[in-house]
Formats: structure tokens, C-alpha cells, sequence
């Protein structure tokens, strides 16, 4: 499984999509009253938040609230029930609130671990909702948690990113699941051999063929073009179509007139190390 989390200010709109306009399936809810419709829910919330307000009178919360996305893989999800659902992301909160010292990844990757302000997420309003791809039908849940705990409390947010990394990292080792870095891996070498068996199979380099035949083994691929869309090429990028949390981007420039050859090594240079060859620029000239 994987996890992304953010300090947001846009509650009520976040409120809208997690439910799907009160469409998806509520998990759990914590701390608010029963029954509520979607926006009685962010409500509830505001009017937490409002009873500490003059506590933070000299320095106002901005971001709110915090969005969690909780992505188990579709064989680790396979037949839950929405108990499976709850006991899953009560595990997850119990990792998240126990973090106090955060491992960087990333650029940071490498240096000292940084102590941070638990969570605490479970003495917080929240609720959770469950979404299913509408192309993969993968799902996947939607957690949005009040900043203010019930003790009045900020949630602290440092390295909120990170910590949901940690956490479902930590959740994974417990079930002998796959982490995310192991599913990235696979996804680039899935990505990677589609990609060349692509290229080998055509005599000569046309993008529209290139795109149609990509297309036919599952992958989008979209050309990045400038702010006005009908500008010069800036690249192209790649979006795992069975799997829309996996999103590959790789900027080339490019044109028509690259020989297959050199398409053919950039590509699996920036394939196999998600990083542009140092020849880049001369190559393309």
C-alpha cells in the first residue's frame, strides 16, 4: 500500500470530492454526530475550530485541515469489508500518531532524522471514505482530519508527507506487503519494456503510431506543449492508465526528426533512471 498526506486550506471543496458529493461509502467517522450529510460533517468541524479561535488569534490557521489517500494494492484489498476497511485505517492512524522522529526521503534522503510534534489523529475529528477508481475500480480511501484535536491541540503538520511514507511503510512490514518504493520499481520496469518493445517493433520513429500502440498496452501518453497548449513541444508524458496513482513524467525535447536509434537510448536511459543523460541537450541539437 501507499500513502500521501497534506496540510490543505480547501476543507469544504476536499469534503465534497472525499464523499463524491455524498456518493462514496463512509468507513468511519470520529468525533462528529451521526448521520450527518457531507458538508454537516466539515460544518461540525468549522465549529470546532471556532471555539479555539481566540487561542490562536495572533497567529490564525491557514491550513485547516489534513487529506490522506490510503491506497492498498488491488490483491492486498482484495475482498475487504468495510470492517476490513476500518480495522485497515485505524492501523494506519495508530502508525501516523506514533511518529515523533521523522526519516527523510527524497532530496533530503540521508540526513539526520528530524524530531517532530506527534499527531493526534485518533483524539480528532475525521472521517474517511471509500472511492473506487472509476477506470481500475482499485480503491482506495479518503481520510480528511480536522487540524484542531479535542483537546483544542494543533495537529502538527511538519513532514506530514514523510510521516504517511513512515506509516504505511510500517503497515506494509506488519502484512508483508509491498512499500511504495517496491512498486515504483516495478512500475519503471514495467513502463521501461513497454516502452522498448514499442520502439523495437516499428521500422521507423511517428509519434501518433508510437501514442496509438502505447495506448493498446494501457499507457496514456500526452504531449506537454506551453502555457497557451498550442505552443512549442516541452516534452511528453506517461500516465499508468490501470493504475492512476502511478504517474510517470520525463521531459524531452524532442522532434520528428531524432533517428529511432536515439529515441531509442534516451528513452531507456530516462526510463531506467528517471533522470536526463548528460548528452541530452547535444543529442537533440
Amino acid at each position: 500500500m501507499i500513502a500521501k498526506a497534506l496540510a490543505i486550506q480547501h476543507g469544504q471543496a476536499m469534503t465534497n470530492y472525499a464523499t463524491k458529493n455524498n456518493r462514496a461509502d463512509i468507513v468511519k467517522t470520529n468525533h462528529l454526530s451521526e448521520g450527518l450529510p457531507p458538508m454537516g460533517m466539515w460544518d461540525e468541524m468549522v465549529l470546532h475550530q471556532s471555539m479555539f479561535k481566540q487561542r490562536y488569534a495572533k497567529k490564525p490557521i491557514e491550513l485547516t485541515s489534513i487529506r490522506f489517500e490510503l491506497s492498498p494494492s488491488e490483491e492486498e484489498a482484495r475482498n475487504w469489508t468495510m470492517e476490513d476497511w476500518r480495522r485497515f485505517l485505524e492501523e494506519f492512524i495508530r502508525e501516523m500518531d506514533g511518529i515523533s522522529k521523522v526519516n527523510h526521503i527524497g532530496k533530503k534522503k540521508g540526513k539526520a532524522a528530524t524530531s517532530v510534534k506527534p499527531t493526534n489523529i485518533a483524539n480528532s475529528q475525521y472521517f474517511a471514505a471509500l472511492h473506487r477508481d472509476s477506470k481500475s475500480g482499485i480503491p482506495h480511501l479518503h481520510l480528511v482530519v480536522n487540524r484542531i484535536d479535542m483537546d483544542g491541540n494543533l495537529n502538527d503538520v511538519k513532514f506530514i508527507g514523510e510521516r504517511a511514507v513512515m506509516a504505511a511503510k510500517a503497515v506494509n512490514q506488519r502484512h508483508s506487503w509491498k512499500d511504495a518504493m517496491e512498486i515504483r520499481q516495478e512500475r519503471i520496469a514495467e513502463v521501461t519494456k513497454a516502452c522498448m518493445d514499442v520502439l523495437r517493433s516499428m521500422p521507423f520513429f511517428d509519434w501518433d503510431e508510437y501514442a496509438d500502440r502505447l495506448k493498446a498496452k494501457g499507457y496514456d501518453i500526452e504531449l506537454i506543449r506551453g502555457k497557451t497548449g498550442q505552443g512549442k513541444v516541452h516534452g511528453y508524458r506517461f500516465k499508468f492508465v490501470k493504475d492512476l496513482l502511478h504517474l510517470f513524467q520525463m521531459q524531452l525535447h524532442w522532434t520528428a526528426e531524432i533517428p529511432q536509434c536515439q529515441v531509442v537510448s534516451l528513452l531507456q536511459a530516462m526510463l531506467t533512471s528517471l533522470s536526463f543523460p548528460a548528452n541530452l541537450e547535444r543529442l537533440l541539437k
